[in-house]
């Protein structure tokens, strides 16, 4: 999907999008650095990196 997605919608959250891209990167994977988890997602880093603080914080 990508981490856009239907921004045309105003009940469309595109931190909680790049949040759920930054998870889907770790389906099948027990663990990831950073840059693979960007790579994947297709996310750059600090975004990448700000999703994780997030999860992290959360759990």
């Amino acid at each position: 999907m990508g981490a856009t997605g239907d921004t045309a919608d105003p009940n469309f959250m595109q931190s909680l999008a790049r949040g759920l891209e930054v998870l889907r990167a770790f389906e099948g994977q027990p663990s990831l650095s950073m840059a693979e988890a960007a790579r994947i997602s297709g996310l750059n880093r600090p975004s990448t990196g700000r999703c994780l603080l997030a999860l992290l914080q959360k759990s």
